[in-house]
């Protein structure tokens, strides 16, 4: 496909007040075109055409994302791809759900103490939830913007939809509730991630900071507790402000690693499934690290 199609099919999937005022270029083609290989290189048996792949792309932007390549770089592509697939009722991409990403589902419900019916009824019920949709609004898989992996987005989906019938023995009664028909997609089951898991992610940080070295965990308290720039840690250290994001992203980078772990263990899920959990509530951990450096010794 030429890169005058690509960005054209890109027009077409955003909102009519961008469409108007928006110029491509070469890189922004070439970015399209390499995301769309992406795609079809991790689900070599799903066919999707590029344009339809790249409307789709546009459209989960949102209307105040940079329509630039960075953009792009911050999207799960594979996960999108698929998921486009599959809100096109795409036979090979239902195949690919239900032979990889079911079977995790069922396994989480059954760990939280849902019986097999009870598994099997809400599967069911996820199915419909997330491929069927009616004149006035397409399934659910529509909602998915690609803002962490889609495992770890429907297994949240299936979570909430699991407490919202009861039958998990997990469910507290005071617990908030998103509803199922709430239209906000990724974000309201960002929320539900956060409220779910909080309190296992925020006693995996901790565990993992205290195992942080004691640089990193004074830088960490200098950005986040003592709100010093990241050219103020530079100075302080006596480094490049480069090496000292460098530092700082590395420092984050070792207690999501092991958080993730840890949340594995306290979840009773596969690493993989715990990184897609930690993915949906990343943006707490800056949160839940500055509250818990304020209890350790520095």
């Amino acid at each position: 496909m030429s890169a005058d199609a690509l960005l054209d099919a890109f027009r077409g999937g955003l909102i009519a007040e961008r469409r108007a005022a928006f110029v491509g270029d070469a890189a922004l083609a070439d970015a399209l075109a390499d995301a769309h290989r992406r795609g079809q290189a991790a689900w070599p048996a799903v066919a999707l055409d590029a344009a339809t792949f790249v409307r789709h792309l546009a459209a989960k932007l949102g209307p105040d994302a940079v329509l630039d390549t960075a953009a792009l770089r911050e999207l799960a592509l594979e996960d999108l791809y698929l998921a486009c697939a599959l809100g096109q009722s795409n036979p090979a991409a239902i195949k690919v759900l239900e032979r990889e990403l079911f079977p995790q589902i069922v396994a989480v419900l059954a760990r939280r103490g849902v019986a097999k019916d009870g598994v099997d009824e809400l599967t069911q019920r996820l199915r419909e939830h997330l491929l069927v949709g009616t004149p006035e609004r397409p399934g659910r898989i529509a909602d998915f913007r690609g803002r962490g992996s889609l495992r770890g987005w429907i297994i949240v989906a299936a979570v909430r939809m699991s407490d919202r019938a009861g039958q998990s023995e997990r469910r507290t009664a005071a617990q908030p509730f998103v509803s199922v028909a709430d239209p906000r997609g990724d974000e309201a089951e960002a929320a539900l991630a956060k409220h779910e898991y909080r309190a296992e992610l925020e006693r995996a940080c901790e565990q993992a900071l205290l195992e942080l070295p004691k640089r990193e965990r004074a830088l960490l308290r200098l950005q986040l507790c003592d709100g010093a720039s990241i050219d103020q840690i530079g100075r302080i250290y006596g480094v490049h402000r480069a090496t000292a994001a460098r530092w700082l992203g590395r420092a984050r980078e070792l207690i999501l690693e092991g958080a993730r772990e840890r949340l594995a263990v306290a979840l009773g899920v596969e690493p993989a499934v715990a990184a897609d959990i930690a993915e949906l509530v990343h943006s707490q951990l800056d949160v839940s690290v500055a509250r818990l450096l304020q209890t350790l010794p520095e």
